[in-house]
């Protein structure tokens, strides 16, 4: 919803359509109401009286759309050669996974990582018993914990974007899409406490432990990704001095010893 105005309509896979005539079209067409108002936080409030999981769903859906049409702006930038490994930062990078097609996580680059994420999470959201979109229709006992993968894993998108084409996002002019989606984003996975998962981490820097996720994500790329959408500018011009800003990983044996890349797969 946030992504309408943007200049490409491009998107890198199909985009996810709720049916017409359905509670949860309804609930959408509220959310894009309120997201015209620019009031973030007010958007990812539940609406009084409705379910918990027909709202997630819907949003959890927006933000495929959303991440589909960010990714397909860029896809020309995102090349085998050039992201030749899934990463957000040099010292994280993300081996593919689900469980099912591919059991043994992989390492691949970063567009054909994304082409699984993005294709197993269609698979998600188009299968009835996990996504229901008939009124009367049950959601599964399990219903938030996949919605809590997808959404980590649509997040690993957000983050490769802003560590590796930021400039190109700025170059199509997209920032301003790519910063609002984020923070919409953001938003709404801290809205809901009683899921929450916080893991802090005591060599962060306070201002960045406001950013409680509902997912488990790592608190290292909120660090990162916060600079490249607070401060890109500056860190392009003291480019020298951006590490001592950047998150850098604890190593054993010494500070000569190099630092080994964290593999996320969940």
């Amino acid at each position: 919803m946030i992504c309408s105005g943007s200049r490409s309509n491009k998107t890198f896979k199909p985009k996810k359509n709720i049916p017409e005539g359905t509670h949860q079209y309804d609930l959408m067409r509220h959310a894009a109401a309120t997201l015209g108002s620019g009031n973030l936080r007010l958007a990812v409030m539940l609406p009084e009286g409705e379910d918990l999981n027909e709202w997630v769903a819907v949003n959890t859906v927006d933000f495929f759309n959303q991440i589909n049409m960010l990714y397909g702006t860029i896809t020309e930038f995102c090349r085998e050669e050039s992201c030749a490994v899934m990463s957000a930062g040099p010292k994280y990078e993300y081996h593919w996974a689900d469980g099912h097609t591919v059991k043994k996580p992989i390492k691949c680059s970063a567009p054909k990582y994304i082409d699984y994420l993005m294709t197993w999470a269609q698979d998600q959201l188009d299968d009835e018993t996990l996504f229901p979109s008939k009124i009367g229709v049950p959601f599964p006992k399990n219903f938030l914990s996949m919605a809590k993968t997808i959404l980590k894993r649509l997040f690993r998108v957000y983050a490769h974007i802003y560590h590796q084409h930021f400039p190109q996002v700025v170059q199509l002019g997209e920032e301003a899409h790519l910063n609002t989606s984020f923070k919409h984003f953001i938003f709404f996975v801290q809205h809901f406490p009683q899921v929450v998962q916080l893991g802090e981490e005591a060599h962060l820097n306070t201002s960045f432990k406001h950013f409680i996720f509902f997912v488990q994500v790592p608190h290292h790329l909120i660090c990162s990704v916060h600079i490249y959408h607070q401060h890109f500018p500056q860190v392009v011009q003291l480019r020298r001095r951006a590490s001592m800003y950047l998150y850098k990983p604890r190593v054993r044996g010494g500070a000569s010893r190099r630092a080994r890349a964290t593999y996320l797969t969940e």
